[in-house]
């Protein structure tokens, strides 16, 4: 147990060691921070974000009346849909009727409670609902895929070139210099 602990101790103190060290220019290389971040757009307003919160906050809290109003004074956003289907069917919410529901599946089939949505509306009484879309479960392939190389470029020298140096730019991620590489030759490629 001891020798356990001393191996933790000591594999511990040499990640510590290496993660503290300070970065040189040479730990850069050659690629190119000089590109943007990418970002996510923000899909809800803050007005929105809060809206959003408050309607949860009143479902969880069983406010049902205030998680109404609060969705009715909404208007339209991206989710409305899905917050009006959880008042609906949230435990103890009071009765949905088909009125209530069959305009959310109108508008909304691809809800993750469309089904369950439909189930309640059936037993309502409603007799025509929307179209929902299809379950479709995944299945197994039988096997792990096979990654196979690419086929021999012998015959040709400008392809030959290309697979000794391009192999290099993707290990070391640099999809645009393997590009250029490409682009360089292309002219000269067979179309084999």
């Amino acid at each position: 147990m001891n020798k356990r602990i001393s191996l933790f101790l000591s594999a511990s103190a040499a990640l510590a060691a290496v993660t503290s060290s300070p970065a040189t220019a040479a730990d850069v290389g050659d690629r190119d921070f000089g590109a943007a971040q990418q970002t996510v757009p923000d899909i809800l307003s803050a007005r929105q974000k809060q809206l959003y919160t408050q309607v949860l906050a009143a479902i969880r809290s069983q406010r049902w009346a205030e998680a109404k109003a609060l969705l009715d004074d909404a208007g339209s956003g991206p989710l409305n849909d899905f917050l009006r289907a959880e008042l609906l069917l949230a435990a103890n919410s009071p009765r949905a009727e088909v009125s209530d529901i069959l305009p959310i599946l109108a508008r909304s089939p691809g809800l993750p409670q469309a089904e369950q949505l439909g189930r309640l509306a059936t037993k309502r009484g409603a007799a025509d609902l929307p179209v929902l879309p299809p379950q479709t479960r995944l299945a197994w392939a039988g096997s792990a895929p096979r990654r196979v190389g690419a086929d021999s470029v012998a015959g040709d020298p400008a392809a030959a070139s290309l697979a000794r140096t391009i192999p290099d730019r993707i290990k070391n991620d640099d999809p645009a210099g393997a590009e250029v590489l490409l682009n360089a030759v292309i002219d000269k490629l067979s179309p084999d």
